[in-house]
């Protein structure tokens, strides 16, 4: 029997994680990925895509939510491809991590515990931001996509970081230099 995902949302609660951030439920037998979304969600999707053996889908609606969901303090989350945790707590983004990296360590034979050193920072910690050049200005890459999400601030980089993204924005416009470049790299050396 060929499985149709023709509806247009579905229910499912959500019970583990995918590599890349995405809560995972389970739709007529397949693995369905659902950004954004937290174990023990139930939560309303639809399907994106059809994949023969996996199934993307789109969150259209938390019905019961987690306690470890938090409110993402950047603006562009969900829209820029950068960050997959800020909707949860920290020590949830770590423990998730966790998590993964022992499934992957258990695939090859290793099954001792490991420790998961949190980082003295939560935000600021990059050193490096690779930007792309658009009409609209510096921007990042939106999530799964070449489509360009136009940011003024990151919060994973240092201010000094920041401002440099205004000023060379700033130096680009002036000079109408943007379709002379096609990407800027700031790095910022301690």
């Amino acid at each position: 029997m060929k499985n149709t995902f023709d509806k247009n949302s579905y229910i499912s609660v959500i019970d583990g994680y995918g590599y890349d951030g995405e809560g995972v439920a389970r739709l007529e037998g397949k693995v369905v990925f659902i950004p954004y979304a937290l174990r023990g969600e139930k939560v309303k999707f639809s399907i994106k895509s059809n994949q023969s053996s996996f199934l993307r889908g789109k969150l259209i609606e938390i019905q019961s939510k987690s306690n470890k969901r938090t409110l993402p303090p950047c603006p562009y989350f969900t829209k820029c491809g950068g960050c997959n945790y800020q909707h949860t707590t920290y020590e949830n983004e770590l423990g998730i991590k966790k998590e993964l990296l022992k499934g992957q360590l258990k695939k090859v034979g290793f099954e001792k515990e490991i420790e998961v050193i949190p980082s003295s920072k939560e935000y600021s910690y990059r050193n490096k931001i690779h930007l792309f050049v658009g009409e609209q200005g510096l921007s990042l890459k939106e999530r799964g996509s070449n489509n360009l999400c136009k940011i003024d601030k990151c919060l994973l980089i240092s201010e000094e970081m920041n401002r440099a993204i205004g000023i060379i924005d700033s130096f680009f416009v002036a000079q109408t230099l943007y379709d002379q470049y096609s990407d800027v790299i700031i790095r910022q050396e301690n």
